[in-house]
């Protein structure tokens, strides 16, 4: 006979013949939730059936993944020795500048990135000599969080720094955070950036940024 499909179901699974009585079971129980929460316990379970479970598990993996990196920065001090607008920092120029001169800091540090035809840095006009504070325009090594997190150690070790604001994207705020306390030797204030650009997040982005913090926590410092 043929055994109708419980609606929790995807379209197109089947009951294994093993799982005839389980599936019938299933059907006499009112209340989708009920329904699954009986299934569950019945032991019997289709191939078909475990795929969806594990779908559903995934989904929700994903979902507490993707919350990481979309934590929210942290208000700005009232002075620092140093704003660093990590990459891409283009779109966040604006904003770096306008930190200068909220807490008063000595230098702006930003990365830029390298002409992969080329092997030259990319120049920008912000890297331009400033009136006002010390300009530092760098790649780092290597070219990540990480790298950017170690530049940052070694920078303040040279010029003595005791504290850094690192301006970023709203994405990447946690990643950041978490290498900047694992590898700046320094406190640094994480703060998110507020342009346009860095407000626009999609999900190819968010996934980007919660792959690398995964994968930062079996990392170690350069």
């Amino acid at each position: 006979p043929t055994i109708r499909r419980p609606r929790f179901w995807r379209s197109g699974s089947r009951c294994a013949k093993t799982d005839e009585k389980s599936c019938t079971n299933v059907r006499r129980h009112g209340g989708t939730g009920r329904r699954f929460a009986r299934w569950v316990k019945m032991g019997s379970v289709s191939r078909s059936c475990r795929r969806w479970w594990r779908v559903v598990v995934g989904v929700l993996v994903l979902l507490v993944v993707a919350e990481v990196p979309l934590a929210i920065g942290e208000p700005v001090p009232r002075r620092t020795d140093v704003v660093y607008a990590i990459g891409p920092a283009d779109f966040h120029m604006v904003q770096a500048r306008d930190l200068m001169r909220r807490t008063g800091a000595s230098t702006l540090v930003v990365t830029i990135s390298v002409d992969p035809r080329t092997g030259e840095e990319y120049r920008k006009d912000f890297c331009d000599p400033s009136p006002h504070w010390k300009v530092i325009c760098l790649v780092p090594d290597p070219y990540t969080t990480r790298g950017e997190a170690a530049t940052l150690r070694d920078l303040a070790a040279r010029h003595h720094w005791s504290d850094a604001v690192v301006l970023t994207d709203p994405p990447h705020v946690t990643r950041t955070r978490v290498w900047m306390d694992r590898c700046a030797a320094i406190p640094v204030t994480v703060v998110e950036a507020t342009d346009r650009a860095s407000r626009h997040v999609n999900l190819r982005g968010v996934a980007y940024q919660s792959a690398g913090w995964v994968v930062g926590q079996v990392q170690s410092c350069p």
